[in-house]
């Protein structure tokens, strides 16, 4: 099953954008010794993004498939084989990933075989913190999936936190994929402004006024985790 991923229609950039997805909260790590710069990340070479783009070229102007603006490289990284785990003071543990796949202008990861037991969180964010994803817990989940936004940037972190009375029930966390992104949200922006037929109605102006709530309707979505689409 294809995971997707919804953004409203209005994004214009991803930059300036935090705390998006997820519930809100506080990453675990600003209260604790917890120094993530001595973490060594998860490397990814970049791909081939003249071949890419040579085949974007002749994919976007058939328009037959979703728009796309990342390459996903295919992982397996979870809780046992990844990151690094830290105990805190009070007993809690908490498990620290960070990813780096090289050049790429975002960054996004679709989870498969995840579950989040009550109490336990997700964090997912960019190194200066500027744009935070999370908390995520077990009702972000769906049928063991989960797909974040784009992250600006070439790294991620990940921050999973286990209280100290869920010891037993640490969960499992999964990674299938991580999206080098290539393209930005702009450049799908960009080409797709102004290619309307004379025939079609600018929803903005006077005439677009009865449909104001259709409008508010329109979002666009992540398909197979590298692709750009619309749908309301």
């Amino acid at each position: 099953m294809k995971i997707s991923v919804f953004f409203v229609c209005c994004f214009s950039s991803l930059i300036g954008f935090s705390q998006i997805q997820g519930d809100g909260g506080e990453l675990i790590s600003s209260n604790n010794p917890i120094v993530l710069g001595e973490i060594t990340p998860i490397f990814f070479n970049s791909p081939n993004i003249k071949q890419l783009r040579a085949e974007d070229a002749s994919e976007d102007e058939k328009g037959s498939k979703p728009w796309r603006f990342g390459y996903n490289h295919e992982t397996n990284l979870n809780l046992l084989n990844s990151g690094n785990w830290f105990t805190l003071p009070d007993g809690a543990k908490l498990w620290v990933l960070k990813i780096t796949s090289d050049k790429a202008q975002t960054i996004n990861l679709t989870f498969n075989n995840t579950r989040i037991p009550s109490g336990n969180e997700l964090y997912v964010y960019n190194p200066d913190k500027s744009f935070i994803l999370g908390k995520f817990t077990q009702k972000h989940i769906y049928d063991g999936q989960l797909g974040t936004e784009l992250i600006p940037g070439e790294t991620v972190i990940l921050e999973y936190y286990v209280p100290a009375n869920n010891s037993s029930n640490v969960g499992s966390l999964n990674i299938e994929k991580v999206t080098h992104g290539y393209r930005l949200v702009d450049e799908f922006v960009e080409k797709a402004f102004g290619q309307a037929g004379s025939c079609h109605m600018n929803v903005n102006c006077t005439d677009g006024v009865p449909f104001s709530d259709q409008k508010r309707s329109v979002i666009m979505l992540v398909s197979g985790s590298n692709g750009f689409c619309s749908g309301a």
